[in-house]
């Protein structure tokens, strides 16, 4: 009988450690801060973002000044994003300032969303990150 009580008493044990485990993992950071890091890199043609290995899907909104979106490349698997530049009719955005939203979306399935400006003048692009804290 004591056998019995002991493999019941490890089993509730070892089912409330993997519940405790589950659920840390989806709690936000006690910070309420993003653990998320993305970076941007802009060429002359192109705009590179990265996200960590951990992050599987990410997208890519962006508005011009008017709060009109120019372009979205919907929810996509990987953790980078090559944008060209260009519209949602592949047009080469014209000069003027962007709102860039990269949303992302991790393996533990937290998403995560961060801002960035993007800035271009006689077709050279260049971001600027956005602090939303």
């Amino acid at each position: 009988m004591s056998s019995v009580v002991k493999d019941l008493v490890t089993s509730a044990a070892a089912i409330l450690l993997v519940v405790s485990i589950v659920v840390a993992q989806d709690q936000a950071p006690a910070s309420g801060r993003s653990t998320t890091t993305i970076t941007a890199a802009a060429t002359d043609d192109r705009v590179r973002f990265t996200a960590p290995g951990t992050v599987v899907q990410m997208r890519l909104e962006v508005y011009n000044a008017n709060g009109e979106k120019v372009f979205d490349n919907e929810i996509r698997g990987g953790n980078v994003i090559d944008w060209l530049l260009q519209d949602g009719q592949a047009k080469r955005l014209s000069d003027g300032s962007y709102l860039c939203v990269v949303t992302s979306k991790s393996l533990s399935v937290r998403m995560d969303q961060k801002y960035g400006r993007l800035s271009i003048q006689n077709a050279v692009a260049s971001l600027h990150p956005i602090d939303t804290t």
